[in-house]
């Protein structure tokens, strides 16, 4: 719908990011607004590529992310919309668990052996075009994992937000909203990435531990309140690991003047089903049990 013979591949591919973003509205706010958003995001794509090249679309992907965060929060709590804060809340705890799933994805093989899963499948390119477009499959499936995990696990900690940060008080609302922010600027930093952004891992991790940071600040929290039924443990467990990791990768080192010890694939595997463990467990009671005053008022 929106292509055309001339249009850059990045500015194809951002416009494609951003229409799978506006499922994340409510239905009815999708039907009415969403083709025109995406028109005019698409616009600004080819103004900004055509003016700046690629660092152009890095800021316009950083304020588009940073506005699409404020806004679907917005509608989503709007009531006179179909998606509820309860529905919104469940949606929510669905996606860490799925997020989980995302994050032993992120283990598969190298992009070069997907891509000979391709050429097995579907055939040995028979033209360049067709070569490069295998590539950008196989490096497509290869990253695409992680920046979706991002993406779930920062909308599970809107949920919590939502669903518990009123009982929890003012101090876990501030960690999850700290989580919050450095879940948006991983997710623009794996773009910047995505799209040719060198040396951005170690920022990416950096960004990951302030979103893992928030969700284990709230846990320390909510396990002297208990704001939640049940598993007010879990946030806790679930978000120690990669600010753990960090600390080891890049403060150790500056610390102690030496290189920490190198972590094994195996024990990178590990920690990350760990991680992935509570993440799915943390999801599934947080959509499971939705505060029931919210329910009674909402689903009315």
């Amino acid at each position: 719908m929106f292509k055309t013979s001339t249009e850059p591949r990045l500015v194809t591919f951002s416009t494609t990011a951003y229409r799978l973003l506006l499922t994340f509205y409510p239905n009815r706010f999708r039907r009415e607004y969403g083709p025109d958003m995406a028109q005019v995001f698409r616009d600004c794509c080819l103004k900004s590529y055509r003016q700046s090249g690629l660092p152009g679309m890095l800021s316009l992907w950083a304020l588009t992310l940073f506005d699409w965060f404020k806004s679907v929060l917005d509608e989503q709590l709007n009531l006179d919309t179909e998606m509820t804060r309860t529905k919104f809340i469940r949606l929510s705890g669905w996606g860490m668990v799925l997020a989980a799933v995302s994050l032993l994805l992120s283990f598969l093989p190298e992009a070069e052996i997907i891509l000979e899963g391709l050429y097995q499948t579907f055939g040995a390119p028979a033209t360049s075009a067709q070569h490069d477009l295998y590539q950008s499959l196989s490096e497509g499936v290869r990253s695409l994992p992680f920046p979706v995990a991002i993406l779930l696990i920062t909308l599970g900690l809107l949920g919590l937000f939502i669903g518990y940060g009123e009982q929890a008080g003012k101090t876990a609302k501030m960690a999850l909203g700290i989580g919050v922010l450095g879940g948006a600027a991983g997710l623009v930093i794996n773009v910047w990435m995505i799209l040719g952004l060198e040396n951005g891992r170690p920022l990416m991790n950096i960004s990951m531990a302030f979103m893992f940071a928030g969700l284990f600040l709230f846990g320390l929290v909510a396990l002297r309140v208990k704001p939640m039924p049940r598993g007010n443990g879990l946030p806790v467990l679930a978000g120690f690991w990669w600010p753990a990791l960090v600390i080891q990768a890049y403060v150790y080192p500056q610390v102690t003047r030496s290189l920490g010890p190198e972590v094994p694939l195996w024990l990178s595997f590990t920690v990350f089903t760990a991680m992935g463990l509570f993440l799915a467990l943390l999801g599934y009671v947080l959509q499971a049990d939705v505060p029931r005053e919210k329910a009674a008022v909402y689903d009315a």
